[in-house]
């Protein structure tokens, strides 16, 4: 009976970043990579090293500072230009993301110019494409442009909110091509 107990209480307690993670309409690979992003799991040169792979700790973005996931997500160049196309596209103000948990309270946070389906699909988005940007740039030594990267994000993200039902996909294409260039 203790037991029991003990595992509704565990099941119940949930943390401030779910609901940035697991929703309805999210794409299972993305809120994947996004969830172990946010629990600092990802096999980031700077924690390869201390297992002893690896020659280097610098960015593979930009080989100028460490790479933490910080800096690899929200203050590399790279991101930040990346960044900056997702704000402009989704209506919001440019700025920069001064850690993870800004970037989280700004994803949940309200918005007046974007649902929030878009905001969350496509923050999950961004960070699975620089992440494979990253893997790219280390494993085969391929760098793609800014527009391209952008480019396939805008894809996947038609790709998701076409799978939304009906309704809601008109709305949500509507909303996310208000603020395209």
């Amino acid at each position: 009976m203790e037991t029991n107990k003990e595992i509704k209480l565990f099941v119940s307690k949930k943390v401030s970043w779910h609901e940035a993670v697991w929703f309805k309409g999210h794409i299972p690979k993305y809120a994947f990579n996004f969830w172990v992003a946010n629990k600092c799991r990802l096999p980031l040169c700077t924690r390869l090293l201390k297992w002893g792979i690896g020659s280097s700790d610098a960015c593979c973005m930009c080989n100028l500072h460490e790479e933490t996931r910080d800096h690899l997500f929200l203050q590399c160049e790279v991101s930040i230009q990346v960044l900056k196309l997702l704000l402009t596209r989704l209506g919001e103000p440019s700025k920069t993301f001064a850690s993870w948990p800004h970037f989280i309270d700004w994803i949940l946070g309200p918005s007046p110019h974007t649902p929030k389906i878009i905001k969350l699909l496509a923050s999950q988005t961004v960070i699975y494409f620089l992440w494979k940007e990253r893997n790219l740039r280390l494993h085969e030594n391929v760098s793609s442009t800014l527009n391209l990267i952008f480019r396939l994000f805008d894809r996947s993200i038609r790709e998701a909110i076409h799978t939304q039902n009906r309704t809601q996909s008109t709305d949500l294409l509507s909303s996310w091509f208000r603020h395209a260039n």
